[in-house]
């Protein structure tokens, strides 16, 4: 998705990328990253969770407003 979001990036669409994997996160160097402590599968949050997944959405559109691209990773605090 790293590679992909570059892409659209330069054809002028803003993107920000979920992940939890940082390692492999600051390698590819996505424009904005939400990095969050989740497990493979559940990035936006546990099933029928919709709090959780409301505070991880909303936080990736914050990400997406303020944050200018150039590998920025931003780790999600849900406390």
């Amino acid at each position: 998705m790293g590679l992909f979001a570059r892409y659209l990036e330069n054809e002028g669409i803003a993107t920000v990328v979920m992940g939890a994997l940082k390692p492999m996160l600051e390698t590819i160097k996505p424009p904005r990253t939400l990095w969050v402590r989740a497990t493979l599968g559940k990035l936006v949050g546990n099933p029928h969770d919709i709090n959780q997944q409301m505070i991880r959405v909303q936080k990736a559109l914050d990400l997406l407003e303020t944050a200018n691209q150039g590998g920025v990773v931003v780790a999600l605090s849900e406390k």
